[in-house]
């Protein structure tokens, strides 16, 4: 996971680069600042003469005035220091910030690019909570790594590595025994890592049913305040949220515990070197300026100690997002894109001993069973049969929003899984009974299929489908945002605006699924009319629930249980006294 993380940085390389160059003289100018630090204690404060000479230590510089000169000039040289330290840290962290922001966007848009790839398969064994809880917390949290923690990562070791240089340049003996508590330190970040990552799942699945949840009050409002069940609602919100919480005080508990205990152990470190120190300076062993200017080196190496093993602990959090969002990525989509040749029509549409069945968490559920069935061009056939006999599953096909678990379907004789999945679906035009709108405009809307369409060829379309009349009468005309899902309109006008969608880019295959059946009926009439225009000269199949819509097929499907009782024109049907002829009685009946 590490080594597929680092190369999703490449686009960002260079600002990496900028952030590690600039690294290097952040921990160079921090650490030369500190040794001026001896020579103002021992030579400035300590000696007594009016005149000093004295060399700074690790750098060499050696220096010969007054004290007041001498003091002007150290100042001169720390502030100097600092001023380099902190453009260097500016360059340091906003390119480091840079570089991680450019890499989660990299990543935000291979994880979109997956989840459009998916088949509905998928989607209806995911929860859509979670999906959005990947990519937005889980994504925060690979962010906040990426462009904080990974800046950390980067700069704190050599930090600590350039300051334990110093301080084994000072005194080897304090050097040493100051990294006593190094392995406790090793031990204590291991542990606690560990913990920190497994809390941290537990924690950010929670977090997705939260958002589950949110999600389906969203889209459910409606049926939760018909059934006046917001109490209800809210407890069970409630009990997520509490469930949550549960498990984020778990991860905490353990994110929290990192830099108390690193700071307590670093303590003891540091009070056993006052002892050791302070005795070295009474007994006359070490000056006075070293010994303070250890000290000061001492606890500028273990800030970054601390902030390491806090990124480290933070780090486990995110690296528990990051596993969540690269199993998705590792999904493989169950249709594949495997063809390359190009859609021609000419001759029909076959399925060729065709079964489907979906997988469920409980069971294999058989939808279709031994299909065959032929459908020349140019023919509308409708397909009938009751509740779960398997009509939406025949027609999902077709564009492979599945693929058959046996047998397969033909568009001119060639399998339709060796076409290339783009070419394929550009040639079908659908439209559902559930028609989905963006809350974009109408014009945004219809030319989903065809973004480079004209403004005209939109309008032709409106016009096609009916809908001329009712755009000439909105303010901002086929400008007009829809709403959320459409909301602003009703049922006919979206059905019809599908059917523009649909018109537009000119499909020779065409597939209505239960287009009218959730409509009145002064709605299903235009709708009705736009349908019949719009079937003029493709391939039609139909699904429908009202047989007084399908009558004039060319040829009318029958299924049952997931296979073919009965074909024929609807007269033929009727005549033979079979299913079709007893739906056909009940529903004209009633």
């Amino acid at each position: 996971m590490l080594i597929r993380t680092i190369k999703r940085f490449k686009p960002g390389y260079k600002h990496i680069l900028i952030s590690m160059a600039a690294m290097s003289v952040v921990v160079v100018t921090n650490g030369v600042s500190l040794v001026t630090l001896k020579p103002i204690i021992d030579e400035i404060f300590v000696t007594k003469s009016g005149n000093v000479s004295f060399t700074i230590p690790i750098i060499n510089i050696s220096l010969q005035d007054t004290k007041i000169a001498m003091l002007m000039w150290l100042v001169g040289f720390f502030i100097f220091s600092r001023i380099l330290y902190c453009i260097a840290l500016y360059l340091n962290r906003f390119s480091m910030m840079l570089a991680g922001e450019i890499m989660v966007n990299k990543l935000r848009i291979d994880l979109y690019e997956r989840l459009l790839r998916f088949s509905p398969s998928f989607y209806s064994k995911s929860r859509t909570g979670e999906l959005i809880s990947n990519l937005t917390y889980d994504l925060g949290l690979v962010q906040h790594l990426a462009s904080t923690l990974t800046a950390d990562f980067l700069r704190r070791p050599f930090e600590v590595i350039f300051l334990v240089g110093l301080l084994f340049a000072f005194d080897v003996k304090l050097a040493i025994l100051s990294l006593i508590v190094a392995p406790f330190i090793v031990v204590i970040v291991n542990k606690l890592g560990a913990s920190i990552h497994r809390r941290a799942g537990v924690m950010q699945a929670n977090m997705g049913n939260t958002a589950s949840s949110f999600n389906e009050t969203a889209t459910g409002i409606k049926t939760i305040q018909s059934f006046s069940a917001e109490t209800a609602m809210q407890d069970r919100f409630t009990n997520l949220v509490s469930v949550y919480l549960k498990s984020a005080k778990h991860a905490y508990l353990a994110t929290a515990a990192a830099t108390p205990i690193t700071e307590f152990v670093t303590a003891i470190s540091i009070a056993a070197i006052i002892i050791y120190g302070g005795l070295a300076v009474i007994e006359g062993k070490t000056s006075t300026g070293s010994f303070f200017t250890f000290m000061a080196i001492l606890m500028a190496t273990y800030q970054p100690v601390k902030t390491l093993v806090n990124a480290i602990a933070e780090g486990s959090r995110a690296g528990a997002a990051l596993e969540r969002v690269y199993k998705i990525l590792d999904t493989q989509p169950s249709v594949k894109n495997i063809g390359s040749r190009k859609f021609q029509f000419t001759k029909g549409l076959r399925y060729e001993d065709v079964s489907f069945s979906y997988d469920t968490k409980e069971e294999r559920k058989t939808a279709l069973n031994n299909i065959s069935l032929l459908i020349p061009k140019g023919q509308t056939v409708a397909i009938v049969g009751p509740s779960g006999s398997g009509k939406s599953t025949l027609l999902s096909l077709i564009p492979r929003f599945y693929d058959p678990t046996l047998g397969r379907i033909l568009i001119d004789d060639i399998d339709i899984r060796k076409l290339d999945l783009a070419s394929l679906r550009k040639q079908i035009g659908i439209v559902l009974q559930e028609t989905f709108l963006f809350n974009d405009t109408i014009a945004a809307n219809i030319s989903l299929g065809k973004p480079g369409a004209s403004r005209k060829e939109i309008e032709k379309a409106i016009e096609a489908s009916y809908l001329k009349e009712f755009v000439a009468e909105l303010p901002q005309g086929i400008d007009t945002i829809v709403g959320e899902r459409g909301a602003m309109l009703s049922g006919g006008e979206k059905q019809r605006i599908a059917i523009a969608r649909a018109l537009l880019i000119d499909p020779p295959i065409l597939l209505l699924d239960e287009a009218t059946s959730s409509l009145d009926s002064e709605s299903e009439q235009r709708v009705q009319n736009a349908i019949e225009r719009l079937i003029q000269g493709r391939t039609t199949i139909i699904i429908a629930h009202r047989l007084s819509t399908v009558q004039r097929a060319d040829r009318i499907i029958v299924l049952e249980n997931g296979k073919i009782v009965e074909q024929g024109s609807h007269d033929e049907l009727i005549s033979a006294g079979g299913l079709y002829s007893h739906l056909h009685e009940l529903q004209f009946k009633s």
